[in-house]
């Protein structure tokens, strides 16, 4: 079977900085393959293109430039959260993971929250600053992919 939009998708994958950096792979056992519904936007635009019409077994290897892969850093996802939001006497230091719950879009379970982390850049004496961008928003990155399974789409008839 070839991908196409909406088949599910499982992939060996390594991601490089465009210096050479290693940043994440499944090649070298660091994280699991990747599963994904192509078309679902958990792939970059870039890669989720170059895979059309591959199948099981192939490799590839691309570099996709910052908008092909995470899109370009977004200076107004750089926000500041008021301290008085936050737990009181938290020790926050720049670098840290903060737990966020977002609500999901709606009519997606309104009762439900989405947990994630996120950076955070900054503390000022009444705010923490953090970055809700991709943490690999504005980088051209090279990929490395092993097609491992390709199957129809779940939600088919």
């Amino acid at each position: 079977m070839k991908i196409a939009p909406g088949c599910l998708v499982t992939l060996h994958f390594e991601i490089r900085s465009r210096e050479g950096e290693l940043i994440e792979s499944s090649l070298e056992g660091d994280v699991e393959p990747l599963v994904a519904q192509h078309g679902s936007g958990v792939l970059p635009p870039g890669l989720e293109a170059a895979l059309v019409g591959r199948q099981a077994g192939d490799q590839l290897e691309l570099l996709l430039t910052a908008d092909e892969a995470y899109g370009p850093h977004d200076p107004e996802s750089v926000i500041a959260i008021p301290r008085s939001e936050l737990p009181p006497g938290a020790d926050i230091q720049p670098g840290d993971l903060l737990p966020l719950q977002f609500r999901p879009e709606e009519g997606e379970g309104d009762d439900d929250f989405e947990e994630v982390e996120v950076p955070v850049v900054a503390v000022e004496p009444d705010a923490v600053i953090i970055d809700l961008n991709n943490p690999l928003a504005g980088q051209d990155l090279h990929f490395k992919v092993q097609v491992l399974a390709v199957e129809a789409d779940p939600e088919a008839p």
